[in-house]
Protein backbone atom coordinates (compact mmCIF):
# COMPACT_ATOMS: atom_id res chain seq x y z
CA UNK A 1 0.00 0.00 0.00
CA UNK A 2 1.09 2.99 -1.12
CA UNK A 3 0.63 6.76 0.66
CA UNK A 4 1.75 10.30 -0.18
CA UNK A 5 1.08 14.14 1.04
CA UNK A 6 3.46 16.71 2.32
CA UNK A 7 5.30 17.10 5.01
CA UNK A 8 7.04 20.42 6.96
CA UNK A 9 8.15 17.30 9.27
CA UNK A 10 12.45 17.69 9.34
CA UNK A 11 12.55 14.01 11.21
CA UNK A 12 9.97 12.65 8.85
CA UNK A 13 10.81 8.38 8.98
CA UNK A 14 12.57 7.37 6.36
CA UNK A 15 13.51 3.92 4.95
CA UNK A 16 15.46 3.24 2.37
CA UNK A 17 15.09 6.64 0.96
CA UNK A 18 15.16 8.14 -2.77
CA UNK A 19 15.35 11.79 -0.76
CA UNK A 20 16.87 11.20 2.99
CA UNK A 21 15.92 14.79 4.25
CA UNK A 22 13.94 17.52 3.73
CA UNK A 23 15.31 20.27 1.13
CA UNK A 24 12.66 23.02 1.14
CA UNK A 25 10.02 24.50 4.39
CA UNK A 26 7.73 21.43 2.86
CA UNK A 27 8.50 18.42 0.55
CA UNK A 28 6.26 15.58 -0.75
CA UNK A 29 6.39 12.15 0.56
CA UNK A 30 6.16 8.93 -0.46
CA UNK A 31 5.70 5.78 1.91
CA UNK A 32 5.01 2.32 0.93
CA UNK A 33 3.06 0.51 3.84
CA UNK A 34 3.51 -3.96 4.74
CA UNK A 35 -0.27 -4.96 3.65
CA UNK A 36 -1.27 -4.96 6.72
CA UNK A 37 -0.67 -1.12 7.10
CA UNK A 38 1.23 -1.79 10.12
CA UNK A 39 5.14 -1.12 9.03
CA UNK A 40 7.11 1.36 7.01
CA UNK A 41 8.67 -0.45 4.00
CA UNK A 42 10.04 2.68 2.17
CA UNK A 43 9.15 5.98 2.83
CA UNK A 44 11.00 8.90 1.08
CA UNK A 45 11.02 12.40 0.59
CA UNK A 46 10.62 14.68 -2.74
CA UNK A 47 11.35 17.90 -3.37
CA UNK A 48 13.42 20.61 -4.29
CA UNK A 49 14.98 23.84 -2.24
CA UNK A 50 12.81 26.49 -3.32
CA UNK A 51 9.24 27.40 -1.88
CA UNK A 52 8.27 30.44 -3.40
CA UNK A 53 4.78 30.49 -2.63
CA UNK A 54 5.30 28.90 0.53
CA UNK A 55 3.50 25.25 -0.67
CA UNK A 56 6.91 23.26 -1.93
CA UNK A 57 5.54 20.03 -3.41
CA UNK A 58 2.75 18.00 -2.95
CA UNK A 59 1.78 14.58 -4.02
CA UNK A 60 -1.53 14.48 -5.22
CA UNK A 61 -2.27 10.94 -7.03
CA UNK A 62 -0.19 8.03 -6.98
CA UNK A 63 -0.28 5.06 -8.96
CA UNK A 64 1.75 1.05 -9.27
CA UNK A 65 2.27 -0.79 -12.58
CA UNK A 66 2.58 -4.14 -12.90
CA UNK A 67 6.00 -4.95 -12.64
CA UNK A 68 6.11 -2.86 -9.53
CA UNK A 69 7.07 1.18 -10.95
CA UNK A 70 5.25 3.45 -8.98
CA UNK A 71 4.28 6.85 -10.40
CA UNK A 72 3.81 10.03 -8.33
CA UNK A 73 1.51 13.11 -9.77
CA UNK A 74 1.63 16.34 -7.82
CA UNK A 75 2.67 20.11 -8.14
CA UNK A 76 6.13 22.14 -6.88
CA UNK A 77 6.81 25.92 -6.90
CA UNK A 78 10.45 24.86 -6.63
CA UNK A 79 12.95 25.51 -9.31
CA UNK A 80 14.94 23.17 -8.23
CA UNK A 81 12.91 20.12 -8.31
CA UNK A 82 15.19 16.88 -9.56
CA UNK A 83 13.87 16.17 -12.97
CA UNK A 84 15.20 14.19 -15.70
CA UNK A 85 13.38 14.53 -19.49
CA UNK A 86 11.61 17.27 -19.07
CA UNK A 87 8.85 18.29 -21.00
CA UNK A 88 8.84 21.85 -20.68
CA UNK A 89 10.90 25.19 -20.36
CA UNK A 90 11.95 26.66 -17.11
CA UNK A 91 10.82 26.00 -13.85
CA UNK A 92 8.61 28.55 -11.97
CA UNK A 93 5.61 29.59 -10.26
CA UNK A 94 3.59 26.89 -9.61
CA UNK A 95 4.27 23.52 -11.68
CA UNK A 96 2.78 20.01 -12.32
CA UNK A 97 5.04 16.59 -12.39
CA UNK A 98 4.93 13.62 -12.53
CA UNK A 99 7.70 11.45 -11.30
CA UNK A 100 8.25 7.42 -12.23
CA UNK A 101 10.30 6.43 -9.06
CA UNK A 102 11.90 2.46 -8.62
CA UNK A 103 11.37 2.07 -5.06
CA UNK A 104 15.18 0.89 -3.50
CA UNK A 105 15.17 -1.64 -0.79
CA UNK A 106 18.65 -2.38 1.03
CA UNK A 107 18.68 -6.24 0.73
CA UNK A 108 17.00 -8.79 -0.25
CA UNK A 109 13.27 -7.74 0.12
CA UNK A 110 10.37 -7.77 -2.10
CA UNK A 111 8.36 -4.73 -3.98
CA UNK A 112 5.59 -6.90 -6.14
CA UNK A 113 4.23 -9.95 -7.25
CA UNK A 114 2.91 -10.44 -10.79
CA UNK A 115 0.24 -12.26 -11.28
CA UNK A 116 -1.10 -11.94 -7.55
CA UNK A 117 -3.92 -14.66 -7.77
CA UNK A 118 -3.74 -17.90 -9.50
CA UNK A 119 -5.75 -21.02 -9.23
CA UNK A 120 -5.86 -24.91 -8.60
CA UNK A 121 -6.05 -25.78 -12.57
CA UNK A 122 -2.59 -25.67 -13.45
CA UNK A 123 1.07 -24.32 -13.69
CA UNK A 124 1.14 -20.56 -12.57
CA UNK A 125 4.34 -18.48 -13.42
CA UNK A 126 4.67 -15.24 -11.31
CA UNK A 127 7.10 -12.45 -11.56
CA UNK A 128 8.75 -11.34 -8.14
CA UNK A 129 10.42 -7.50 -8.26
CA UNK A 130 12.61 -6.40 -5.30
CA UNK A 131 16.26 -6.62 -4.46
CA UNK A 132 19.00 -8.58 -3.26
CA UNK A 133 17.52 -11.97 -4.78
CA UNK A 134 21.19 -14.64 -5.42
CA UNK A 135 21.48 -17.75 -8.15
CA UNK A 136 20.01 -20.29 -6.38
CA UNK A 137 17.16 -18.66 -4.32
CA UNK A 138 14.08 -21.07 -3.58
CA UNK A 139 10.64 -19.58 -3.87
CA UNK A 140 7.67 -20.95 -1.80
CA UNK A 141 3.70 -20.45 -1.47
CA UNK A 142 2.86 -21.07 2.74
CA UNK A 143 -0.13 -21.22 4.82
CA UNK A 144 -0.83 -21.80 8.09
CA UNK A 145 -1.49 -25.52 8.63
CA UNK A 146 -1.15 -26.28 4.59
CA UNK A 147 2.14 -27.50 2.88
CA UNK A 148 3.98 -25.56 1.30
CA UNK A 149 4.33 -25.42 -2.05
CA UNK A 150 7.63 -24.99 -3.89
CA UNK A 151 8.10 -23.41 -7.20
CA UNK A 152 9.77 -26.03 -9.46
CA UNK A 153 11.36 -23.32 -11.77
CA UNK A 154 12.90 -20.33 -10.23
CA UNK A 155 15.26 -18.05 -12.37
CA UNK A 156 16.92 -15.05 -11.03
CA UNK A 157 17.01 -12.21 -13.48
CA UNK A 158 17.92 -8.63 -13.72
CA UNK A 159 21.05 -8.31 -11.85
CA UNK A 160 19.18 -9.79 -8.74
CA UNK A 161 15.87 -7.41 -8.46
CA UNK A 162 13.45 -9.83 -10.13
CA UNK A 163 12.66 -13.97 -10.15
CA UNK A 164 10.40 -15.92 -12.31
CA UNK A 165 8.77 -18.84 -10.57
CA UNK A 166 6.61 -21.40 -11.88
CA UNK A 167 3.90 -23.26 -9.38
CA UNK A 168 2.04 -26.30 -9.93
CA UNK A 169 -0.77 -25.67 -8.27
CA UNK A 170 -3.13 -28.72 -9.62
CA UNK A 171 -4.67 -29.83 -6.60
CA UNK A 172 -3.77 -27.62 -4.44
CA UNK A 173 -6.47 -25.96 -1.94
CA UNK A 174 -7.74 -22.60 -2.78
CA UNK A 175 -6.53 -19.72 -0.46
CA UNK A 176 -4.95 -16.97 0.78
CA UNK A 177 -0.33 -18.11 0.47
CA UNK A 178 2.11 -16.20 1.24
CA UNK A 179 5.19 -15.93 -1.07
CA UNK A 180 8.29 -16.77 0.73
CA UNK A 181 12.07 -16.33 -1.07
CA UNK A 182 15.07 -17.53 0.39
CA UNK A 183 18.67 -17.11 -0.52
CA UNK A 184 21.13 -20.10 -0.61
CA UNK A 185 22.67 -18.14 2.73
CA UNK A 186 19.70 -18.47 4.55
CA UNK A 187 18.24 -14.90 4.43
CA UNK A 188 14.56 -14.56 3.39
CA UNK A 189 11.75 -12.13 2.66
CA UNK A 190 8.31 -12.34 2.48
Amino acid sequence: MFVGGVTVSADFPTVSPLQPSLRGYTDAFIVRLDPLGSKLELSTYLGGTMDKYGSGERVNAIAVDSSGMVFVAGHTSSTDFPTANRLSGAAGGMDSFIAEVQPRIEGLGLIAVRPAAGGDTGFVTVRIIGSGFVDGAAVKLRAPERPDIAAWRVAVLAQGSEISATFDLRGQALGVRDLVVTNPDGQTAT
